[in-house]
């Protein structure tokens, strides 16, 4: 309001405002509105923040190979105008990219040929993959491919992007290098052979060449190599069975009647989640303190 006062040559005072009430200008009463809504917008957005740190619940992978996460984007059409999407695999333990491919739009064989192709250049799959709750994702054909492999799934909640927010980020990698490659705009992509091309540049620049905070300066690759280890192999049929028993046992728990898609993940994720930390395969951080069981 002092600042506001100060536009239109006034001076803030307790004696001063009450003989300027009667005389305020509609053009003054309009920079104090306009100054309260920026200072309430603020406020909101800082205690949005504040309620945000104080949930969120931060997961750290001890090895790669443990958890992967897998997700389909949009990136724009080719030169028939059909449209084109990349199918990317990351892993989170040190945001590799595993697998990034071109493709139609999300099917759950895609996912298998995707994965097919991870398995054949990494030696394995993951021991558990976090990926949405749409149709192609819980579709029979990318179950039955993940049970013959021993893969828990780790689906999210209904409308809860942020559950498989670690691809998202690789999403977001990727679109930005494609911006800064593509000087002519992405006009000049419409071709399908060059959109392979891109992401294969894309996928090498995010794991070999773009330096990662969170891993000490180290490139993807580099910690593959020397800082983050792999997961015993023989682990995984352990893991498998112990990770489905704690889920059946989950849902069990229930109560009868309604219970709701939203609530049935919540009980599965919590499962899974308990079974990667007694496995001390991840550890759950909220605001720096132990979130075991969140």
């Amino acid at each position: 309001m002092k600042e506001a006062l100060r536009e239109h040559g006034r001076q803030l005072s307790w004696r001063a405002l009450k003989k300027l009430l009667p005389d305020f200008t509609i053009a003054l009463l309009r920079t104090l509105l306009r100054r309260f809504k920026r200072c309430l917008a603020t406020w909101a957005a800082g205690r949005k923040q504040e309620i945000h740190a104080a949930t969120r619940v931060s997961t750290h992978v001890e090895m790669r190979g443990v958890l992967s996460s897998l997700d389909s984007t949009h990136l724009g059409e080719d030169e028939h105008g059909q449209a084109c999407w990349a199918m990317n695999l990351r892993d989170v333990a040190n945001s590799e990219t595993t697998a990034l491919a071109l493709s139609g739009p999300a099917t759950g064989e895609a996912y298998v040929q995707l994965l097919e192709r991870a398995r054949s250049e990494h030696g394995s799959l993951p021991l558990v993959l976090s990926l949405d709750n749409g149709g192609p994702e819980r579709g029979e054909l990318l179950e039955e491919y993940c049970r013959t492999h021993q893969v828990l799934l780790l689906h999210s909640e209904p409308y809860t992007p942020q559950h498989n927010a670690w691809v998202e980020r690789g999403h977001l990698e990727v679109k930005r290098y494609l911006d800064i490659v593509g000087e002519q705009g992405r006009r000049a992509w419409t071709l399908r052979l060059a959109w392979e091309r891109l992401l294969a540049r894309a996928r090498h620049f995010l794991n070999a060449i773009l330096p990662r905070p969170r891993l000490g300066g180290k490139t993807s690759l580099e910690a593959r190599q020397r800082h983050v280890a792999e997961y015993d192999p023989t682990l995984r049929a352990r893991f498998y069975a112990a990770a489905c028993a704690a889920r059946e046992r989950a849902l069990q728990e229930l109560p009868d009647g309604t219970v709701t898609l939203r609530a049935r993940r919540k009980a599965e994720r919590r499962a899974i989640w308990k079974v990667l930390e007694d496995f001390n395969l991840v550890r759950r951080t909220r605001d720096g303190a132990d979130a075991s069981g969140a």
